[in-house]
């Protein structure tokens, strides 16, 4: 990775230009198009309370049809005034992952970005 940083910025002679490049995940994804927003997830605390209910070993949880993750980039046609490392609350099932030489990426368009979080509400 490191090679790849020299070659990209021997290459890439002006600073504002290497610095479109985004890494995520060991990949570089130059762009995002289409209304797109990369996020990266962000881990959920899990409660762990004791039962007195009996509960077989394999029961999970059911999961909450909401997500909330981090914005990396955006798309440029984008609506939404969303910058990098906002919180944002999304519709779980609308998370696309993509999968790109065993690194993970994760995609969602802005029609189910439900709102930003403030940094003192998450």
């Amino acid at each position: 990775m490191l090679l790849d940083l020299w070659v990209l910025s021997r290459t890439c002679g002006n600073s504002s230009l290497r610095d479109k490049f985004n890494f995520i995940g060991g990949q570089m994804f130059t762009h995002v198009y289409n209304r797109h927003v990369l996020v990266e997830l962000v881990e959920e605390e899990e409660e762990k309370q004791e039962s007195l209910i009996a509960l077989p070993q394999d029961y999970k949880k059911q999961e909450s049809p909401y997500l909330v993750v981090k914005v990396l980039d955006k798309a440029e046609d984008c609506n939404l005034f969303l910058e990098y490392g906002d919180h944002v609350v999304i519709e779980r099932r609308m998370l696309t992952e993509i999968e790109i030489k065993g690194e993970k990426n994760y995609l969602v368009l802005e029609n189910y970005i439900y709102g930003r979080l403030d940094d003192e509400t998450y």
